[in-house]
């Protein structure tokens, strides 16, 4: 995967989440790899804290993508 630029005005950074919002299975999911670029980090780390914070999290937080829906992408 390639490390995406991102320009940053303050805290917010300027990308358009509209594109980086999906509906999978009926729910409106962002995908690990635009939740990276979106906090500027990698798409593993952010799997790892997930994993590391379970209890924090409903089971209904995340998902794991069939390889159908993962070649959609």
């Amino acid at each position: 995967m390639t490390k995406q630029t991102v320009k940053t005005t303050g805290l917010v950074s300027n990308i358009d989440m509209g594109n980086r919002v999906y509906t999978i299975r009926n729910q409106r999911v962002m995908l690990d790899r635009d939740l990276a670029v979106l906090f500027d980090t990698e798409a593993r780390k952010i799997n790892q804290q997930y994993k590391r914070n379970l209890p924090r999290f409903g089971e209904e937080y995340a998902f794991q993508l069939d390889q159908q829906e993962f070649g959609s992408f």
